[in-house]
């Protein structure tokens, strides 16, 4: 009972009554339910209902502060304005987890996820077939005082596993996004909606959510994948954000036949790769520009970028890799990037520099990464552009 008091010590006025995503907070916060349980939106009006009259007090009233946007909220906020996704979260297939977790400065909450056909009013194809059985999850991601400053784009990935299942092929074909993650930012929090191939129908085996800074899919360096056992864990030694939420799915919902589909679709059917297609001519220019620089030369061919117009985060991961993001303001517009590369990779031969990159597009710069090791081991990243 003191836990509900805490909580009702921070209630606000409110104008209307609380609605399905508040309820569930109360509850969640009070310990009537688990937060891996689900329960539909007339369920939980009527415990909330029933817990307010217990304590003497009108539901309305009751009514505590909501850290964070709901998922509703979110999706109504995002570019698209999804209407049809936001009410699907309200609906009986939604799940409520509000789970948190800590790792690298980040502080990610898993919100919810719902799963089904015709969620959302945008439609996705893959290979010309039609992908309308989808998962969506929403999460808020706040920096404390994360080990790799988000300062650049798509700074955070999200993608299922299942164990049992090779992650790095599953990641990169079977739970293939149709839009990427579309991400809004309100008081310091980043609130991501992820969208990938529907998770519920492998429910009878167990499937996670990675929520991640490294590489946009598995990497094996902020994960580890047993072969033998086909489990999956987080990484302990990765110095950066590496969550991995286990899904309370349900397991009367999993479809071994649609998995057998699902499977044929984006992996038996997965086209080869073009190996004749010409690169345009406008990128292979790019590249063919880059690789003629070197340290003596690239003063000559190319402008630094002031230090005033990017931010930028290097740094050694501590597994031998080299951790690279910036945001750059360019004279034609801006360009954000980020990269991972093993130490051997990009100082191979005992040479202390790497420089890479390309034009960003058909009309636009060259952007150059120059990066210097130096003698005491840190690493340096310097940009330039060029017409």
């Amino acid at each position: 009972m003191k836990k509900m008091d805490d909580i009702l010590k921070q209630a606000l006025t409110p104008t209307d009554e609380p609605d399905f995503w508040l309820n569930q907070k109360i509850l969640l916060q009070a310990k009537e339910v688990s937060p891996m349980k689900k329960m539909n939106k007339k369920k939980f009006a009527t415990v909330a209902l029933s817990c307010a009259f217990a304590l003497g007090v009108s539901s309305v009233s009751i009514y505590a502060a909501w850290k964070y946007l709901t998922p509703d909220q979110v999706i109504m906020q995002a570019e698209t304005q999804d209407k049809q996704l936001a009410e699907a979260f309200s609906g009986e297939n939604a799940i409520y987890i509000n789970e948190t977790q800590s790792y690298g400065g980040y502080d990610v909450t898993l919100l919810g996820l719902t799963s089904g056909k015709n969620l959302s009013e945008h439609k996705f194809f893959l290979n010309d077939v039609l992908m309308d059985d989808r998962t969506f999850a929403v999460l808020a991601v706040e920096a404390n005082n994360p080990v790799f400053d988000p300062i650049y784009d798509n700074a955070v990935s999200v993608f299922p596993v299942v164990e049992g299942h090779d992650p790095e092929q599953y990641t990169t074909s079977v739970f293939i996004s149709g839009s990427g993650s579309q991400e809004i930012e309100q008081d310091g929090t980043l609130y991501i909606v992820a969208e990938f191939n529907n998770v519920e129908i492998f429910a009878d085996q167990k499937v996670h959510l990675c929520v991640s800074d490294d590489i946009m899919s598995y990497s094996e360096y902020s994960y580890i994948y047993d072969d033998a056992s086909g489990t999956i864990a987080r990484n302990e030694d990765y110095i950066g954000l590496n969550a991995l939420f286990s899904l309370p799915l349900d397991p009367s919902k999993a479809d071994p036949e649609a998995v057998k589909k699902l499977e044929a679709k984006t992996l038996e059917n997965k086209p080869a790769p073009e190996t004749d297609e010409k690169v345009p001519d406008e990128i292979q220019e790019g590249w063919d520009f880059v690789d003629q620089l070197t340290p003596e030369n690239i003063d000559k061919y190319a402008t630094p970028v002031p230090a005033e117009d990017v931010k930028q985060a290097v740094t050694l991961d501590g597994q031998g890799r080299v951790y690279a993001a910036f945001h750059a303001k360019l004279p034609k517009g801006s360009h954000s990037s980020r990269c991972t590369m093993p130490l051997e990779n990009a100082f191979p031969d005992g040479k202390n520099w790497h420089i890479t990159g390309g034009r960003i597009g058909f009309d636009e710069n060259i952007v150059i990464e120059y990066y210097q090791l130096n003698d005491d081991g840190t690493v340096t990243l310097q940009l330039y552009w060029a017409e």
